[in-house]
């Protein structure tokens, strides 16, 4: 019995072109997907927050997710903020977070964040070393000048709370 090995060698090669071009689809489509959280063009403002460390006010818009509506039930909070890498401020909320929103696989300076696997609030102002981290939710951008962050130290106290509407603008 003789096999026709023509079809089988080309269902082969399908099989691995597939596999080989599945990641960097992926990795486009999660790109895209990034850029249109990150757009505030795309995005419905859901509040303003004020993040207040000593004299340093910083403020952000949030958006309108599930994880950002949670946050700001919680609202106002300290949070103790710990600088990690140059490039964000990180600290842990007294309760976890809903994780029902889109997780993204790298931020961007400005970034307002919760990153799902350690249940921390993160707020990104540098990008020195790359800005890969997986599984973080975009809540907002910051709206503040990014420089304010560079004076705070390696920890402190943070004050988070909503601003009223007249006062965010």
């Amino acid at each position: 019995m003789m096999i026709n090995a023509k079809p089988v060698f080309f269902a082969f090669a399908m099989a691995f072109l597939a596999a080989i071009n599945a990641p960097a689809s992926a990795a486009s489509s999660n790109e895209g997907q990034a850029a249109m959280i990150r757009d505030k063009s795309n995005q419905q403002a859901l509040a303003a927050i004020v993040m207040s460390a000593g004299e340093t006010r910083i403020t952000a818009d949030l958006f309108d997710n599930a994880t950002a509506r949670d946050f700001l039930s919680k609202l106002p909070m300290e949070l103790s903020m710990t600088e990690y890498g140059d490039r964000e401020y990180y600290g842990k909320p007294s309760e976890t977070l809903s994780t029902d929103a889109s997780t993204v696989d790298h931020f961007e300076k400005g970034d307002v964040t919760y990153w799902v696997p350690g249940g921390s609030f993160a707020v990104f102002y540098d990008t020195p070393d790359g800005n890969s981290l997986d599984d973080l939710i975009i809540m907002g951008r910051i709206t503040s000048d990014l420089t304010d962050f560079k004076g705070l130290g390696s920890s402190s106290l943070w004050r988070i709370e909503q601003l009223e509407p007249e006062a965010a603008r």
